[in-house]
């Protein structure tokens, strides 16, 4: 059989997902915060980047929580001083 050869197909990469399936599946995907790359919603990693989704570094509180706090704090050592 040294006449016989077969050519294997050769698949190309995936580049994630395509516009069809986005539209498809328009209801169950977001955007990945990091790159911005739409992405499945029940996903731990970006496909794209790599960026971990529900990353707690993300979930800080707002600064405006520690400024309230520390007005008030500092509200209630003047008048605690004062009397």
């Amino acid at each position: 059989m040294a006449g016989n050869t077969r050519r294997r197909d050769v698949q190309t990469q995936d580049d994630g997902p395509s516009t069809d399936d986005i539209d498809r599946f328009s209801g169950v995907t977001t955007s990945c915060p990091s790159c911005g790359t739409e992405i499945h919603d029940d996903v731990d990693l970006c496909w794209k980047c790599g960026h971990a989704i529900g990353d707690p570094a993300d979930q800080r509180s707002p600064v405006w929580i520690f400024i309230t706090i520390a007005l008030v704090l500092g509200a209630m050592l003047f008048w605690a001083t004062r009397f």
